[in-house]
């Protein structure tokens, strides 16, 4: 707390005090705040979406596969669609 006497530390709060209760100041950080969350929010929502789409890719290649090996062991396409449920 002796710092806070140092006259370098106290020009700096001042200039943080007058910053702080500049009204365009403060709009401009809000709207900074508010860009920089919907970024987050934005970049979140695409991480979510690509999981859905690899998760939806992936089991149509497991789908396909699958018909496949049980074609390979004898199994008709038509059996092997009943029994996936497709």
């Amino acid at each position: 707390m002796s710092q806070l006497t140092y006259p370098p530390v106290q020009q700096a709060l001042e200039m943080l005090k007058g910053l702080s209760a500049d009204d365009e100041t403060q709009r401009k950080a809000f709207v900074r705040e508010r860009a920089l969350r919907d970024e987050v929010s934005q970049l979140a929502s695409a991480r979510m979406e690509g999981k859905q789409e690899g998760k939806q890719e992936g089991k149509q290649e497991g789908l396909q596969l699958a018909i496949t090996k049980m074609i390979q062991s004898g199994m008709s396409e038509a059996q092997a669609r009943a029994i996936l449920g497709l």
